[in-house]
């Protein structure tokens, strides 16, 4: 995502290596999903700048995590650029209503969208731990 207003300069580039930094980190598949959705809110809630644009970087980093988690046999068959495209659609709708709508508690939203997430992407009969 590219991000304008406030000191957008360089804004993605710090978004992309934030997110990436803790995704990274994650032990495993799902929480590395998850680890993604949390960042992405956390980064937003400390800067705080309006959602410009989508970046193709952005799904692309997001589906090759979610292929690569297919190979692993942890997550379930689907097309990975749909479901990126999907939940990065989701996340962006999530930032920019609580733009709007400071009051929102971002903290359960990514509990939610966490939950969203795993379940839509978790090989069936397997569940993940939450």
């Amino acid at each position: 995502m590219t991000y304008g207003g406030g000191d957008g300069t360089g804004q993605a580039e710090r978004l992309r290596e934030y997110v990436t930094e803790r995704v990274l980190r994650a032990p495993d598949f799902p929480s590395a999903v998850a680890e993604y959705i949390r960042a992405m809110l956390t980064f937003q809630q400390a800067h705080r700048v309006r959602l410009a644009e989508e970046t193709d970087l952005d799904w692309e980093d997001l589906a090759t995590l979610f292929s690569v988690g297919q190979q692993a046999g942890v997550f379930r068959e689907f097309d990975a650029r749909v479901m990126s495209l999907a939940l990065g659609g989701a996340i962006d709708a999530v930032v920019a209503h609580w733009l709007d709508h400071p009051e929102i508690d971002l903290t359960a939203a990514a509990d939610e969208l966490e939950t969203f997430a795993l379940n839509a992407i978790e090989q069936r009969g397997t569940g993940f731990p939450r």
